[in-house]
């Protein structure tokens, strides 16, 4: 796990006072937090406080459909940070009082020390590249291969994959690592292979031959649960949005590098 800065931790440990006396963040320290936080939300490098609503990190965000969902349908209160790369998309988020963040996904740190304490991620990859509504690019096999081994890659990078097992020793969609393993190669345990060394633009880049790069954001959903919890970050759940026509060979992969990672 990251550490933070000597400067920071101090002005985390002022800041986390002010709110346990519920005060406000001083200003004295609000623009060291909000440089080592950028792009993200300059409080979320403070733990949350008891009864504090879940922290989410909501990618391919648009206009606000599961941040005015979760709010106005469910009534469900979390501390929500957005992510798109439209700016029209992330305006109208904005003026329904939606955070917005407008970036390209991919240029973003999955593991950034201001998302240690994100408990949850929705993530909407774009569909018309798998969606009959689009040309199907994403169901071609050269395409399905070569998002398929970049996801494959991604527990390793992460460090989810236990020392005596591999991708390539199954097909049948299921990690074979045992949790309640005496001998401590559980998935939680010390039988971990150690990360790859790989970094997640390396990753990425394993997805840049595909014929259309909508395909590879895909891969976006493998990397940023996965890294978050290898960051630390206390994942409870996630939360996918795709077209049905989504191919059963990338569910499993996914399925995979979920089950590794618990």
């Amino acid at each position: 796990m990251r550490t933070l800065p000597a400067k920071v931790q101090t002005a985390v440990h002022v800041a986390t006072l002010a709110r346990k006396a519920g005060l406000p963040i001083p200003a004295k320290v609000l623009p060291v937090l909000e440089e080592a936080a950028a792009p993200w939300p300059a409080e979320w490098l403070l733990a949350p406080l008891p009864g504090d609503p879940i922290r989410v990190v909501e990618l391919f965000a648009g206009p606000g459909g599961w941040s005015e969902g979760i709010a106005a349908v469910l009534g469900v209160a979390v501390d929500s940070c957005g992510v798109d790369i439209s700016p029209d998309a992330c305006a109208t988020a904005r003026a329904a009082g939606h955070r917005r963040i407008c970036a390209d996904i991919t240029t973003l740190d999955p593991e950034h020390i201001a998302l240690r304490h994100t408990a949850a991620v929705i993530i909407s990859p774009p569909c018309p590249t798998f969606s009959p509504g689009g040309k199907l690019s994403g169901l071609e096999l050269g395409n399905i291969q070569i998002l398929g081994d970049a996801i494959a890659y991604v527990g390793e990078t992460a460090g989810f994959i236990p020392t005596d097992w591999h991708h390539s020793d199954y097909d049948d969609g299921e990690c074979e690592c045992d949790p309640d393993a005496p001998d401590g190669k559980g998935c939680h345990g010390d039988g971990f292979a150690p990360r790859s060394g790989a970094t997640w633009d390396e990753v990425r880049e394993m997805a840049a031959g595909v014929s259309d790069p909508r395909i590879a954001l895909m891969l976006e959903v493998a990397i940023w649960p996965i890294a978050l919890q290898a960051a630390g970050a206390p994942i409870r759940w996630m939360a996918m949005e795709q077209s049905s026509n989504l191919p059963e060979e990338i569910i499993s992969d996914l399925t995979i590098e979920f089950q590794c990672a618990e």
